[in-house]
């Protein structure tokens, strides 16, 4: 019995899980808040709080009780503007993951079907590459970012998150399993 399909089924559960983790990481941020420089903790945004959008900004700006008592209609202006700008991209958040929610369903069937020809290898490929390319373009995104950071001598940065880095894990494991299948397929007989 061979562990292509179940390798791809782990890789598309690895990238479905990169969707709630975080997505990208915000470090050194200040704001401004009723007058007064507030600092931000590290903010950590996930792919479904994008989707489903900030109910409460609180838990992300350090130190603000005091700020948020006094000024609660300024603090909802905020969280409204911040999911106004995260709603623009929604439809884009969703469609980064949906070559994991693919690779995972190719992994279900081919459990199912207990056998993982070469054509589903060809599919795994392919959907592991998707994955891979969402990672690597946004690993090049975080690159130019770095470099304008540093010229232009801000501290404030934008990282790469857990989430993101789980699309690529899911894109090797599913190339592997997808080499293995053409090489080797399971032809659902036991070996």
């Amino acid at each position: 019995m061979r562990a292509w399909k179940y390798l791809v089924l782990i890789g598309g559960i690895i990238g479905i899980a990169g969707f709630f983790l975080p997505f990208v990481e915000f470090h050194n941020a200040q704001t401004q808040i009723s007058g007064d420089t507030v600092k931000l903790k590290p903010i950590a945004i996930s792919g479904y709080q994008v989707v489903r959008g900030i109910d409460d900004l609180h838990g992300l700006i350090e130190s603000t009780r005091p700020l948020t008592r006094q000024a609660q209609p300024e603090i909802q202006l905020v969280v409204a503007g911040f999911n106004a700008q995260l709603a623009q991209y929604r439809g884009l958040m969703i469609a980064f993951y949906v070559p994991a929610l693919l690779l995972a369903l190719l992994g279900a069937l081919a459990g199912l079907r207990r056998k993982m020809g070469r054509l589903a290898g060809l599919f795994a490929i392919a959907f592991g590459a998707g994955n891979a390319l969402v990672w690597l373009v946004f690993d090049q995104v975080s690159r130019e970012l770095a470099t304008k950071s540093a010229a232009y001598g801000t501290t404030a940065k934008a990282v790469m998150g857990l989430g993101l880095h789980a699309l690529l894990a899911a894109g090797l494991l599913a190339a592997l399993a997808g080499m293995g299948a053409l090489a080797l397929p399971d032809r659902g007989v036991a070996d």
